[in-house]
């Protein structure tokens, strides 16, 4: 089995011989189409970085998770008025149900026979989706990340901060988590539970979007009433074409959602600044897995360079910092693209020296608590890179 992309390529330095490959050589296919070839032609190479975050009572409610397993199998209903979680959170248990309760059973157990699953390493689902959906994957571990498209007078200029993802592995449970909040560390997805856990793209999104609105919510710096301006979930669908001005075909992507930055006026009224202070990308399973564990394929990363590079074409006010928000059923990773103005005005020249970089968190899994903390953390600082403020 070849090494994934995203473990292979750390340096500018590898972009030679066999690895030369021109983007005006290659289809100018929808996010969907590109794969390796494409990423070696926007001489993509992977780095790593760190970052911190605080917390308000409902995020440590979060963070804490459900005060009992068999709140999975309760309805929302019940969360919100029997059990005293806020609206957000009720929700949050809810979505997450769909993954780790029993309680929609007979609808996911309709829906996959377990027959039809497959014991093996890979795990490959179609890349291509209606409208030229762009699709993502994820593996569970540490901490960070974001996307976005601030106006220059509102962006900060300081990038998000990610969270080391150290040794972050995947898992339902990790029985080496840190108490303190450490990333968890554990390592092998089972096939068979895997693939019973598969259900459709919309429960991916439903959960992300819910996790994600509770922290905007309650985090900081929203974690106060007097806001100037403020980071929202976007449910909107972003699709996108726009020709490179070196090359004669258009570039098409649509988003799975996202964040945006809402501006309060002079009236009082919050008007929209920025609808991409970080794109959303789900998948309904993982694409790829390598001995058990989880790893975004070529073809994943391909689309969300793709859709990395068409939000900064379609966007001159665009910080060179564009974050993609990925979600699998219930694991959820951050990466961040750093794509210079240089890098545009040269993209699709056979002379192209300039590279694009990437840094990635590992899969978070929603289920655990270590892991939902750094979910907090990364999020935290996206808000207050994407302009957050009083």
């Amino acid at each position: 089995m070849s090494t994934n992309y995203f473990s292979s390529f750390t340096s500018v330095k590898q972009f030679k011989g066999p690895n030369v490959k021109h983007i005006s050589d290659l289809p100018m296919a929808p996010a969907s189409g590109w794969g390796r070839d494409h990423l070696l032609a926007c001489l993509l190479s992977e780095h790593s970085d760190p970052s911190d975050a605080r917390s308000s009572a409902e995020i440590q409610n979060f963070v804490k998770g459900p005060d009992s397993e068999n709140h999975f199998q309760k309805s929302e209903h019940s969360l919100v008025r029997d059990f005293g979680y806020s609206i957000s959170l009720a929700q949050t248990w809810a979505a997450l149900a769909a993954f780790k309760g029993n309680r929609d059973a007979q609808r996911t157990h309709d829906s996959i026979d377990p027959r039809d699953s497959d014991s093996g390493n890979h795990s490959e689902d179609s890349n291509t989706d209606p409208d030229y959906l762009m699709d993502i994957e994820s593996d569970g571990g540490s901490d960070s990340g974001t996307r976005g498209r601030p106006a220059r007078e509102v962006s900060n200029a300081t990038d998000p901060e990610f969270v080391h993802s150290g040794e972050m592995q995947v898992a339902s449970s990790s029985p080496q988590a840190s108490s303190e909040g450490g990333a968890s560390s554990t390592g092998h997805i089972d096939p068979m539970e895997y693939k019973l856990r598969g259900t459709v793209e919309d429960d991916t999104l439903r959960l992300a979007s819910c996790v994600i609105r509770h922290i905007l919510y309650f985090g900081p710096p929203q974690d106060r009433e007097d806001m100037s301006s403020v980071v929202e979930f976007r449910d909107a669908k972003l699709r996108s074409s726009k020709r490179p001005l070196l090359l004669d075909n258009p570039m098409k992507a649509t988003d799975d959602g996202g964040l945006c930055l809402r501006v309060q006026n002079k009236e009082g009224l919050f008007r929209l600044r920025n609808d991409r202070v970080a794109i959303l990308e789900a998948k309904k399973k993982f694409q790829r897995l390598e001995e058990g564990k989880p790893t975004i394929s070529d073809e994943c990363l391909a689309q969300m360079t793709c859709e990395a590079l068409l939000a900064k074409l379609v966007d001159s006010t665009l910080a060179e910092n564009v974050i993609v928000i990925h979600a699998t059923q219930h694991y959820i990773c951050f990466l961040q693209f750093e794509i210079s103005d240089e890098y545009l005005q040269f993209f699709g020249s056979d002379s192209l020296d300039v590279s694009i970089s990437v840094v990635a968190t590992p899969w978070f899994d929603l289920s655990s608590a270590s892991n939902r903390r750094q979910v907090v953390l990364n999020l935290c600082a996206l808000m207050r890179w994407g302009g957050a403020s009083r």
